[in-house]
Parts: C-alpha cells; structure tokens; sequence
C-alpha cells in the first residue's frame, strides 16, 4: 500500500504544479503566424519560448545510429508517445573522418533529420559536442586528434581548440538556419557534454561556448551532468541541467538550490543502460521506470529520455569504458546493439516503456491534442539459413592493401591507409590519410629456432600466428599489460632453415567514450594496434610490415572481379582468421528488418551489401544476433560477407526476432520464432489495480482541474 498511497501523493503534487500551465503543443504552436519575439527563456520557474509556456518532452534518436529511411518512423513514434521534442548527439569523428574531409551525405545528413522533425512539428535540442560521450567510439573524436603533437583533448588546449573550431565552422552554418530564431525547430543547444566528470576548466567551457557562438549558434545554451558533477561541468551563465535515472526527486532538488531562480530539466532520463560484452543484458523494469518518470514529472520539470530510441553501434562504432562505476574497472568495450532497453527497441518496435510514458504524461495532463497514430510495427522476417562456401585467406586479404615497413610495431593511428600498388586493384580502405578503426595485421619473418618473444603495449586483442597458425591469444583485459609474452618452439624438418613467418593481428575494440578526471587512463592515452619494441631472445626483432585492415566505405571491392582468383570454393579444414562468403535471396520488393544470428561463430564483423552492420561475439554475449534494417537489403541476391577471427559452423540464420540476454558459451543455433509484436503493458494484479484506481482518481482531478 506504501506504493498506491506514493503514487496519489505524486499525482496530486501533479495536480498542483499544473493547474495553471498552458497546453503544450510542438514547433508550429511555439513559432506562430508572426515575427518570433524570444527563443528559450530559461529565467523563472518556467521555460519560455516565445513569449509561451514551455515544458520539454524530448527523447533522445541519435541519426546516425539508424538508416535515413527510418527516421520519419522513429520520430512519429516519439511524437505518437506524447512527446514535443527530439535530442540528437553529432558524432565529429563520422562528419570528419579525416582532418579537414567533411561528411554530411546519407546516414549523416544532419540537416535532413532536423528538417524531417520540423515537418512533424517537433522541437529539436541540438548537442554537437565536439565530445558527446554516448557509448560511441571516442565520445565522438576523430582518432586523428591522437596524432598531433602536444594535443590535450577537452582542455583549453590551442591544437584541441583549432580542431574543434574547424570542425564547428563547417557544420554549423549547415544547420544555423534551423534554429527557432531563425524560423526553425532548434530550441537549445548543448555545450560540450558531462564535462564535469573530466574536468573543471571553466575558462575551456567558455571558449567551447564562444566557438558555438562565432560559427553561429543564437538559441539558449545548456550543459548537462552528473549530479555529482553540475558545479564543475557548466561555463558562464549558462543553463545547468541534470542525468540519472536513480532518487530524481533528491537530484533535481539539489539542481534547484544550485540555480534557484530556473526552471528544471533531466537532460538524460536514462530509460535503460548498455552492455558491454560477457556482461549480463541490462533492463530497467517498468515500476522503476514509472517511479521516477513520475518524481521528475511532480516537480514541474522537463526530461529528456535517454534514450528514447538506442538503435545500432554499426560498423566499429561502439565505444568503451573505464572506471566506469569504480576506479577499479577495467577496459570494459560496449557491445554493437544500442539496444538499451528504451522506449523503442532496437528494431524500432514499441515496448511497455512506451505504453507506460503515454499513461503518465496523460495522468499529468501533458499529452498534446491530435496526436498522430504510431506506425504500424512491421515484424521482423526469418529469411531463413545461408551457407558459407567461399572463403579468402588472411594472406589474401592483404593484397588489398599496401604493406608499412617499420623497423618496430607503431600505433594504428600512424598507420597510413590508402590503396594498393596500381597494379593490385584490390582496394577496401576508406580513403589517403591514417587509420581510425578496425584491425592491424604486423608481419614479420623470424629465425626457426626456440624463441621466447616478448611484445610491447597492445590494444585491444592480438591474436598470435605462426605460419598461419594461431599459437596465442592476448584478450582484451590482458591489453593493459605493459608487455606480452610467449614462446616458440624450433620446427624439425626438411625445410628447417626457412624462416618461419610471425603475424599478430590486432583488434581495435573501440576507443573509450567515458573515462572519469581521477581514473589511471585517460583520453589522450586511446592508441590502438601495437607499439614498442618487440624481443626475440632478449634481443631486437625488427623490419616489420603492418596491413591496415579497415573496412572502410569500400568493404565491398573485395567482391569484385579482381578478388575473384582469390576466392576459394574447398571443404578442406580451414585456417582462420578469413573472408567467408554466401549469399541471401529475397523476394520481397521491400525487404524487411531481420536478425543475423551467428550462434557457434567465433569472433568477427558482418558486411550485408557492403554495409558494416557490426561486430559479433556470441561465446562472449550478451548479444547473440545482428540487426539488418530492411533499407540495407534488396530483392534478389545479397551478399554476406563475414570476417571470422576464429572459427565458424558454415553456416548462419536470418531470425525474426532478436537475442541480446544470452551469455552462455557453446550454444547451437535457435530455431526461428515467431515475428516481433507490441508490447502491452502487463497484465494488473489485485493491488495494482487498486493503485491504479487510486491515481485514476488524481488523474481525474488533473482533468478538471485543467478543463476549468
């Protein structure tokens, strides 16, 4: 009973708080037939925006986490739910893959997304960062930053500084004219993100600030933390708001003493978590999740919900963590579904959570008038199993690329990608310049005798071959040892007096996004590949050669005519890593979502028509399955191109539903089940509905309460 009595006390503290607050509406309501007189006025105990009362309902859709042909869906979905505004990060390091190159085309058309929530009326916070945390690669930086001299990331830092300006200078006047003072949907931009978990530079928060504002940027200013952080992560008059998903009550009541004379907001209401791999799957139940939204909501506050659409790490995207919870924990990388347990799921299905808002706002009298019906869910399909019968050795591979020689290993980021010889076209790196993500393979010829080799830092994992043959493996947690050790044993035989061939194949498992200002490891310090000398016998094993395996925009050129002699069609026992190669037929004209589920697969990525949808890891979990949007298919022949690390069953089944919660290792592969459908909200027991009955009743006051 403690619960109905906690519940009708909140609802009527909701009674109170709104019985003279306005009709919430979206971007068409707020921008009117005339000149706009304000943007957001964050002064007093309520937000508003041109001269009306403001409470932001927003929810957090990351663009570049699900194709452009589902943004329309996932934001009517959110409109749907009764929200009026959407949150979106800018991750720098896709729009800037290389130092001055910009990308603003397909999945990271920023302006399009913003333009396609202005069409549904919606209100738009904007947080480009440059560092955005969000369990992405790096927080969002390019890892090219890495190789400048004397670079200090998020600091006051003249070469920090110089590449941020460049980088804000080319995309904010892409979206300057979207800003609501300049009749478009943007109401409130971010600066920087939870900086102060990292740091209390005040004077680096202002000249991140002063940036947006050269390049720009006119709407109000905010900045969002910890509530342990708040004091030490704002800059100069500017609006302080708060992220947690525990005792909101407590929190928002310290942000209020902060900063007495504003209005609240949770800028993250985080509506799950994430997974980082051989981690149980994270879930935040629907009564913790209605407790809190409710707190928020009682105190007049506005909450942004993070997330409230996850979608996909695709690619090598996904980022990594340390200490995260504890100076104590370890490199722990995040797994590629963004899953979260949000209000939509992965596939952009609607869950209970989604059910659930759309009740509380409507206790709170918050849902606004019209809304649209949610798109129908269109179920995931089960293709069906494909075989593996072609395969490409890893010696193969190499030819597509153009071999570094070294005399010792160096990082990834020193590494120079760009395409073969002219006369091997075998090319499937993104573009000139250094690598950013995926593997690196070093090479080097060796005596064949006893051998004790000793190497130098690695990160993230390095497989150990000798002639082909994996004699050695140094997992991600071992990566932060300072050297790594193995022996070799002298090879009898008629050809005893080669050479033996020593390959380490390293895997960049993604940067850190999140490392606190007192952990041992920071953001400067986040090489990749492997570095240091390396010894043989105590002494210097040199002339290495290093292949930058990066899988870039043009990972499908090795289905091209010149990789075809390379492409082998054998029953015999197979060496790995390798290519592996099959193709799915569909008869769809409009193909739809399915699940890739590689169940008895050692380690690797997926590419679907030369799309990278992610890594794969089942004996580690939780993930089991991939995510294939619909969008990346096509009727007729598609290929599936897997980069096996380890070992492979040969086969592989296209599922119409998701496996995120499965860590057992050894597991056979799951049969197909039955399509995705809606959550509803659980059934009531006796006590609940008697809950229910009472906050009804509240819910029926608010009513009258608004009506006159």
């Amino acid at each position: 009973m403690a619960s109905t009595f906690k519940c009708f006390a909140l609802s009527l503290v909701a009674l109170f708080s709104i019985v003279h607050a306005a009709k919430f509406q979206g971007y068409n309501f707020y921008r009117g037939n005339g000149p706009v007189s304000s943007g957001l006025v964050t002064e007093g105990a309520t937000l508003m925006l041109n001269g009306k009362p403001l409470r932001i309902l927003s929810g957090a859709i990351h663009y570049f986490r699900v194709v452009p042909e589902y943004w329309e869906d996932r934001l009517t979905k959110l409109k749907a739910a009764g929200l009026n505004t959407v949150e979106t990060y800018v991750p720098w390091n896709l729009h800037e893959p290389r130092p001055g190159v910009f990308d603003f085309d397909g999945i990271l058309d920023i302006k399009n997304f913003i333009e396609t929530a202005k069409r549904l009326d919606l209100l738009v916070i904007f947080r480009p960062g440059p560092y955005i945390c969000a369990e992405w690669e790096f927080g969002g930086l390019p890892s090219w930053l890495l190789t400048i001299p004397g670079m200090k990331v998020r600091s006051n830092n003249k070469p920090y500084l110089d590449a941020t300006n460049r980088y804000l200078e080319n995309l904010i006047p892409r979206i300057a004219d979207l800003q609501f003072q300049k009749n478009g949907p943007i109401i409130l931009v971010q600066v920087e993100n939870e900086y102060g978990a990292y740091g209390n530079d005040t004077v680096f928060m202002d000249a991140s600030k002063q940036q947006l504002v050269t390049h720009g940027i006119v709407e109000t200013f905010v900045t969002s933390d910890g509530p342990k952080d708040l004091t030490t992560g704002t800059a100069t008059n500017v609006w302080m708001t708060v992220n947690e998903k525990n005792d909101m009550g407590t929190h928002l009541d310290t942000l209020k003493s902060l900063q007495p004379n504003k209005p609240l907001m949770v800028m993250e209401y985080w509506s799950g978590w994430f997974d980082h791999w051989n981690e149980n799957h994270h879930t935040i139940s629907l009564k913790k999740f209605s407790l809190e939204l409710r707190a928020i909501l009682s105190r007049n506050a506005s909450v942004n919900f993070y997330v409230f659409f996850g979608g996909t790490n695709f690619g090598f995207l996904n980022g990594a963590n340390f200490a995260l919870e504890n100076l104590s924990m370890p490199y722990e990388p995040t797994i590629t579904s963004y899953d979260y347990d949000a209000i939509l799921s992965e596939g952009g299905k609607l869950t209970a959570k989604w059910h659930r808002t759309r009740e509380i706002l409507q206790e709170f009298g918050l849902l606004a008038d019209d809304l649209p019906q949610p798109p129908a869910d269109v179920p995931a399909f089960a293709y069906g199993q494909v075989i593996f019968q072609q395969w490409m050795s890893l010696d193969s591979l190499t030819l597509g690329v153009k071999g570094q020689q070294m005399d010792d290993p160096i990082q990834m980021e020193y590494i120079e990608v760009f395409p073969a010889v002219p006369v091997t076209p075998l090319v499937y790196n993104t573009s000139a310049g250094f690598q950013s993500y995926g593997y690196v393979l070093y090479s080097v010829d060796i005596p064949n005798v006893n051998s004790t080799i000793v190497l130098g830092e690695l990160h993230d994992r390095a497989q150990v071959l000798l002639d082909g043959v994996q004699i050695k493996l140094f997992d991600y947690p071992e990566s932060e040892n300072e050297e790594h050790k193995f022996d070799v044993k002298y090879r009898p035989g008629p050809n005893e007096d080669d050479p033996r061939r020593l390959q380490i194949l390293v895997e960049n498992m993604g940067r850190a996004n999140y490392a606190r200002k007192d952990a041992r490891v920071d953001l400067d310090t986040q090489w990749k590949g492997m570095h240091g000398q390396v010894k043989i016998n105590s002494q210097p094993l040199n002339n290495w050669t290093a292949y930058p395996l990066e899988f870039g925009k043009g990972a499908a050129s090795f289905l091209t005519p010149a990789f075809q002699p390379y492409w082998k069609q054998s029953l015999v026992r197979q060496r790995f890593p390798r290519l592996m190669q099959s193709t799915l037929n569909v008869s769809d004209d409009q193909p739809r979502d399915t699940y890739l589920d590689l169940t008895g697969w050692g380690r690797g990525v997926v590419f679907i028509n030369g799309f990278n949808i992610g890594r794969y890891w089942p004996d580690a979990g939780p993930q089991q399955t991939l995510y294939v949007p619909g969008p990346v298919l096509k009727k007729g022949a598609n290929s599936v191109v897997v980069f096996e690390l380890e070992k492979s069953l040969g086969f592989a089944t296209f599922m119409d539903v998701p496996q995120l919660d499965k860590l057992t290792s050894g597991n056979s592969p799951s049969p197909s089940a039955s399509p995705v459908t809606t959550q509803a909200p659980p059934a009531s027991t006796p006590s609940s509905t008697a809950t229910g009955l009472i906050c009804s009743f509240a819910a029926f006051l608010l009513c009258l309460a608004i009506a006159f």
